[in-house]
């Protein structure tokens, strides 16, 4: 990409080549011949790439100030920009021209800038779309700001990765400024919003004042649009001669230079948010970052980085001042209307029909590990505690999911028997809990016989 700064319709441009117009910037998609017209009016050859930030809301109307006693002319300010037009006042005295002042002289011809190291070639595609596929290099305009393909990609919108950033859509301009307030009335009771009312006719000219102290010289105002042609009033009497004016302005920019070599297109990375931010150099040649603060281009040269100038569109301008509008007469206060009566109760709505039957639940309940659950304990094999059955125990102590410490009921030798850290399983000497219990719970006749001989009858 060749940025040719402002578009000029003596130029021709190749592909490639980019300009800026009526605050926005474009970017060339088929060469140009000398005489074409501005990119916005010829989209075949030109492709936005980042757009003028939209124009700032209107600033609020203040309160209408009370009117002021006519001073003297003040002293001759600098010349400000050409203000809105008024409403029509009354017709002066015509007094002589001035001296014409003298022409600026010729702006010197920029100097060609140095040739750019050979980069990637840029492909322009035009607005995004998420059907296209796009590959490396490929650069295409989205939301007013356009950005640059760092590998092939299809249906990712940009910003995301790997689209980076080329040019920002400029900023939306500032809210204009509030009107001056008028003195404070007397406050009243709320009342409702009064339609706006009407324009007053313009009031006639009123007396001349008496003569003030001569004022200091006001502020530069804000530049107006240029007002419209008034009509011609009729020849006043002969003034005396005005002061000779201030020198004219600079006389229009020398003819454009030679055409320079065509420049390659750079390596965009991204952005970074401040110039300190920059990656530390050495960087390769060609790599370029925006930085987020002052849309600036930064170019490497293999050992600093370049100001390549703005790439995103200019702020747009501020709004205009809101007028100064008439205070409103206070409203009266509105009466509180009455409460409404209290509705009718509505009738009970029908019994729903009976749900179906659930599925049995477990007797058991889900299995969980606490202080106070009982559980099984299976006895050690030698004599399996006389009888060969699992014991209930009560657990004392959860170390785990898996180890306990547990009182043992009925064994043999004693009312109770403490086992501590028991671990979990269904072999001999380990707990589980009962509804996992593989084991049967009635006595067989090798088990009965043991029973017998201990004294115990079954």
């Amino acid at each position: 990409m060749t940025w040719r700064a402002a578009w000029s319709s003596t130029n021709s441009y190749a592909a490639s080549d980019a300009v800026s117009f009526a605050g926005s910037s474009y970017i060339c998609i088929a060469p140009v011949a000398s005489g074409g017209s501005n990119p916005p009016a010829d989209p075949t050859h030109w492709s936005l790439l980042a757009s003028q930030g939209a124009t700032g809301a209107t600033g609020t109307t203040g309160a209408t100030g009370a009117q002021g006693p006519t001073g003297l002319t003040g002293a001759q300010g600098p010349i400000g920009n050409t203000g809105p037009q008024g409403a029509q006042g009354i017709q002066g005295l015509t007094g002589p021209t001035g001296a014409q002042g003298p022409a600026g002289n010729t702006g010197p011809q920029g100097a060609t800038g140095p040739q750019g190291v050979p980069g990637p070639q840029v492909t322009w595609r035009a607005a995004f779309n998420p059907a296209t596929s796009y590959a490396q290099y490929d650069a295409v305009s989205y939301q007013g700001s356009s950005y640059l393909a760092t590998a092939a990609t299809v249906g990712t919108y940009p910003p995301t990765s790997p689209w980076v950033l080329m040019a920002q859509a400029g900023a939306v301009g500032a809210t204009g400024l509030t009107g001056p307030a008028g003195p404070t009335g007397p406050a009243g009771p709320q009342g409702p919003v009064g339609a706006t009312g009407s324009q007053g006719p313009q009031g006639l000219q009123g007396p001349a004042g008496p003569t003030g102290s001569t004022g200091a010289a006001g502020p530069q105002g804000i530049a107006g649009p240029p007002g419209l042609q008034g009509a011609t009033g009729p020849t006043g009497l002969t003034g005396a001669a005005g002061a000779t004016g201030p020198a004219g302005a600079a006389g229009p920019a020398g003819p454009t230079g030679p055409q320079g070599p065509a420049g390659l297109g750079l390596n965009v990375r991204g952005t970074v948010p401040t110039y300190s931010q920059l990656p530390a150099q050495p960087q390769p040649t060609n790599d370029a970052w925006t930085t987020v603060d002052t849309g600036h281009l930064w170019v490497s040269n293999g050992t600093a980085w370049v100001d390549s100038g703005l790439v995103r569109g200019p702020a747009g301008a501020d709004g205009a001042q809101g007028p100064v509008g008439p205070t409103g007469p206070a409203g009266a206060t509105g009466s509180v209307g009455p409460a409404g009566p209290q509705g009718v109760q509505g009738p009970a709505g029908p019994q729903g029909p009976t749900g179906p039957q659930g599925a049995p639940g477990d007797p058991f309940g889900t299995p969980a590990l606490a202080i106070g659950v009982v559980v099984h304990w299976r006895p050690p094999p030698a004599t399996f505690d006389r009888y060969g059955l699992c014991k209930p125990a009560v657990t004392t102590e959860a170390f785990s999911a898996t180890m306990i410490n547990a009182i043992v009921l009925g064994s043999s030798g004693s009312p109770v028997l403490f086992y501590d850290h028991i671990p979990s399983g269904t072999a001999d000497g380990q707990w589980h809990f009962i509804s996992d219990c593989p084991y049967a719970q009635a006595l067989g006749a090798a088990s009965l016989l043991v029973a017998r001989k201990n004294g115990v009858h079954a």
